[in-house]
């Protein structure tokens, strides 16, 4: 069985393209990212709202990606 992809391994992928590969990155964040809003008091709508903004930064700043920290 191959290893999944790491998230250093997805954004390298996404930075280069691929857009499934950042899809992953979202699917495997999104909903820990939500909660998080959720618990610094933010309601339901507005935790969804701050974790898309979240990935939209992070998308806008792919061709910045460097592998230093996770």
């Amino acid at each position: 069985m191959e290893e999944p992809e790491t998230d250093v391994q997805c954004m390298l992928l996404a930075r280069a393209g691929d857009r499934a590969a950042f899809a992953r990155i979202v699917s495997r964040h999104q909903a820990r990212l939500v909660n998080l809003f959720r618990r610094l008091g933010v309601d339901d709508h507005g935790a969804e709202d701050c974790a898309q903004e979240t990935f939209l930064r992070l998308y806008r700043s792919l061709d910045r990606y460097g592998p230093r920290a996770p």
